[in-house]
């Protein structure tokens, strides 16, 4: 090819719609990925990287516009960015239930039409704007118009990192408050990568701004897999181990909790598995709350049982505890047509102790509780 007769306009067009192309084909690969993950953030993180791809895709329509490859292309143009501008609103609600999910909160559950609303208002403010208005005229109008499409998506984007580093104050343990940190600067690059591809419109900035963010956070993802139960969404052994070696050796008091599911195996023998599966998330669901009042780290240590440890704090009546795991736990009770319960020992510990023998003494304090709370049914 003889780059001497290819002008600098042509050049550009060449390497932004080569770039975005080849940018579509490593989303690709992440969707390869993220497909055979049947978490339920996989789901909304895969939604986001769709999204993103059709993004891009768009973005390649509106380059042959922008760049004369196709003339008399101001119909393509804003078309393709009626999608782009479409595309981003979708962004912003999956990203806010994406991270809900992480922040093990209820509006991935139970209210998700409810969010879907501002969405709803804002694509048809976007194909308002987009159709009828320009936002990229250099005029108040324009910046009127540009803010008018991007101002719910920034309304969903400032809850989600309210929310995220709120959670990340209030965790206790560093490596965790570091994953709730380390989510809440993911908007910001964004925002920064926006902003650079405004500025220098002729460049894939975006572009390559996403795949390095999308690359950070799917190994980011990942890496919170391993550290995740699956079906409770709490931590897991390989998070407990992580926890349990940062406290070694330290001239600390903790508190180590471990409770039990009393009969568990009677309720999957009579209700099945699905149900016992459900009677694991309730429980979790008590013991998360419990774990965010009284500032314990808390994991499923395996099967029906879950451990909690804290610093030791003299305020704090361990017994009273297990009487507010058990208070709620009654108050599901309600709701099913069988009846949960726990058993709860606990034991404390210097970070010098061997954590193994305090582990067991609170377990050996959890089967002594098992045994008298049986004794007391059975009467």
């Amino acid at each position: 090819m003889d780059f001497g007769n290819i002008s600098k306009n042509q050049l550009l067009a060449n390497f932004y719609i080569w770039s975005t192309f080849v940018c579509i084909i490593l989303f690709g690969i992440f969707v390869f990925k993220l497909i055979k993950l049947k978490h339920t953030s996989s789901r909304f993180f895969l939604a986001i990287v769709l999204l993103l791809i059709t993004y891009y895709i768009s973005d390649i329509f509106w380059a042959l516009g922008f760049f004369n490859i196709i003339p008399n292309s101001d119909t393509l143009i804003r078309i393709s960015r009626l999608i782009c501008y479409s595309a981003v609103d979708f962004i912003a609600y999956y990203w806010l239930l994406y991270v809900d999910v992480i922040l093990n909160y209820e509006i991935a559950k139970k209210k998700k039409k409810i969010a879907a609303i501002p969405l709803v208002i804002s694509l048809i403010i976007t194909f308002i704007v987009t159709i009828f208005f320009s936002t990229t005229e250099h005029s108040i109008r324009g910046l009127l118009s540009a803010i008018a499409i991007i101002f719910i998506p920034f309304c969903f984007v400032v809850f989600v990192e309210f929310r995220t580093i709120n959670k990340a104050i209030k965790e206790t343990t560093r490596h965790t408050k570091y994953k709730f940190l380390a989510l809440s600067i993911w908007p910001f690059l964004i925002a920064t990568f926006s902003i650079l591809q405004i500025i220098l419109s002729k460049w894939p900035v975006f572009c390559f701004g996403g795949i390095i963010v999308v690359s950070t956070y799917f190994i980011n993802d990942l890496d919170s897999r391993v550290s995740t139960d699956p079906l409770t969404n709490l931590n897991n052994r390989n998070m407990l181990n992580i926890i349990l070696d940062s406290i070694a050796n330290k001239n600390e008091y903790y508190s180590i909790f471990m409770i039990d599911i009393d009969k568990f195996k009677n309720i999957n023998d009579t209700y099945g598995h699905i149900e016992g599966d459900n009677a694991l998330v309730l429980v979790s669901g008590v013991l998360n709350n419990i774990a965010k009042t009284y500032g314990y780290f808390l994991a499923r240590y395996g099967g029906d049982e879950f451990i909690m440890i804290a610093k030791y704090n003299e305020s704090i009546n361990e017994d009273q505890i297990i009487d507010d795991i058990n208070s709620q736990i009654n108050e599901i009770n309600r709701h099913l047509d069988y009846n949960i319960s726990i058993s709860a020992g606990y034991s404390h510990l210097n970070g010098t102790d061997n954590i193994s023998d305090k582990i067991n003494d609170a377990d050996k304090m959890l089967y002594k509780n098992k045994s008298r709370n049986e004794k007391t049914s059975s009467k």
